[in-house]
């Protein structure tokens, strides 16, 4: 039998397929999940006041992708890249604020964050699959 090693109550269920872990800090783990009310919950368990380990950003959109990775390669840390019906947002979660924000009028239903061959610096590859 298994047992859990902690539980949340988020007052609003997780999407399918919007969930993502990112080192938003550079260094400790967050769980990073999209709500059903079109905003962004955030779990970081090594905060050390209880109260910051859980974080809600409302992003006041019907959210259809997310992502984390470092597209900076002279920081360590995670972007959070949040896809919608008809934009896409690069957040920065430990200084709390938008990297920027992009129009994309057929939606952005994937995103996929690293470095590929050929191509020195990280890039964040976005798609919509209609």
């Amino acid at each position: 039998m298994l047992i859990p090693a902690f539980t949340l109550d988020l007052k609003h269920p997780i999407l399918k397929g919007l969930t993502a872990v990112g080192k938003f800090d550079g260094k400790h783990p967050a769980l990073t999940c999209g709500t059903s009310a079109g905003k962004i919950f955030f779990h970081s368990p090594n905060e050390k006041d209880p109260k910051d380990r859980v974080r809600i950003l409302n992003i006041n959109r019907k959210i259809s992708a997310l992502a984390c990775g470092a597209l900076n390669p002279n920081q360590d840390k995670d972007i959070l890249l949040v896809g919608a019906q008809t934009t896409l947002l690069a957040y920065d979660v430990l200084d709390n604020r938008d990297l920027f924000f992009k129009d994309a009028p057929d939606g952005v239903n994937a995103i996929v964050v690293g470095v590929f061959a050929g191509i020195e610096k990280p890039l964040a590859t976005c798609a919509s699959l209609r």
